[in-house]
């Protein structure tokens, strides 16, 4: 979800959405001439019905009725990072 908050609001309104057990990522992002939302939150739910249902929830409670929900098309593998010791080589390893 994108949503155009006023930038005197931004701070209230994230922490609101922040609140939301379904919401696992919320923060600002830089707006552009063609793309004027300036907070992002990242919504859970089962299915598109559900996420919509969060999402009017969400607006009502905030007062922000100017938001897009973006979808997620596809899903990358995820993989834990590797650490390798100082010194103990010079070369990555790679997972996957």
């Amino acid at each position: 979800m994108v949503w155009r908050v006023d930038p005197e609001r931004v701070e209230q309104v994230g922490a609101i959405l922040a609140g939301f057990r379904e919401v696992s990522h919320a923060y600002e992002r830089r707006t552009y001439d063609q793309w004027p939302y300036n907070l992002y939150t990242m919504v859970h739910g089962a299915d598109g019905r559900q996420i919509e249902k969060i999402v009017d929830r969400m607006s009502r409670s905030c007062g922000i009725m100017d938001y897009r929900m973006l979808t997620t098309v596809k899903e990358l593998k995820k993989i834990p990072p590797t650490y390798i010791p100082d010194g103990a080589s010079n070369k990555i390893k790679e997972d996957g």
